[in-house]
C-alpha cells in the first residue's frame, strides 16, 4: 500500500507532497525502480522538462544520437571510401552505443574481409560476458554463416 510522503524540493525548496495515487502510478503503470523517490514539486519538473527540450533541440546537441542515425542509414548501400573511414571511426568511438552499431553495419555489410574482425570481437572476453559490442559481432557473424549455408 503507498501512504502520502512529504518532500522538500530540490531545486526551490518548497514543500510538496507525493501523494499515494501519484506513488501507485510511479510503480505500477511506469514501473519505476521500487527506490526512487519524488524530488522535484510539480511547477519544477515541468521546468526541467521544458530545459531540457531546448537543450536537446539545439543544433549538435544529439551528436551521439545523429551518428547512430547515420551509421543505420549507410548499412543498406555498398560503402565508398568516406563512408568506410567514417565507420571505421566509429568502431574505434570511446561509447559502446556506436561501436555496437558501427558493427552491425559491417555485418550488413557482407564483406569476407570483416569476417575475421568480427569473429575477434565476438570472442573477446575483455569486452565483458554481456558486452553489446561482444553480442553484435556474434550476430553479424551468425548472420554471414547462416547466408553462406543457405
Amino acid at each position: 500500500f503507498y501512504l502520502d510522503r512529504p518532500f522538500t524540493c530540490r531545486d526551490c525548496g518548497a514543500q510538496a507532497v507525493w501523494t499515494a495515487k501519484q506513488q501507485k502510478w510511479w510503480y505500477e503503470v511506469v514501473r519505476a525502480h521500487i527506490d526512487s523517490r519524488a524530488v522535484r514539486c510539480l511547477p519544477c519538473r515541468r521546468a526541467r522538462r521544458t530545459a531540457l527540450a531546448a537543450s536537446r533541440a539545439a543544433p549538435g546537441a544529439n551528436r551521439l544520437g545523429d551518428e547512430v542515425a547515420w551509421l543505420r542509414a549507410v548499412s543498406a548501400a555498398p560503402p565508398d571510401a568516406q563512408t568506410e573511414a567514417r565507420v571505421e571511426a566509429a568502431l574505434r568511438s570511446k561509447w559502446d552505443g556506436v561501436r555496437k552499431v558501427a558493427i552491425e553495419v559491417l555485418g550488413r555489410w557482407r564483406r569476407p574481409a570483416d569476417l575475421p574482425r568480427l569473429r575477434e570481437w565476438a570472442h573477446d572476453e575483455s569486452l565483458g560476458r554481456w558486452s553489446a559490442v561482444r553480442r553484435a559481432a556474434a550476430e553479424a557473424l551468425a548472420a554471414a554463416s547462416n547466408e553462406k549455408t543457405t
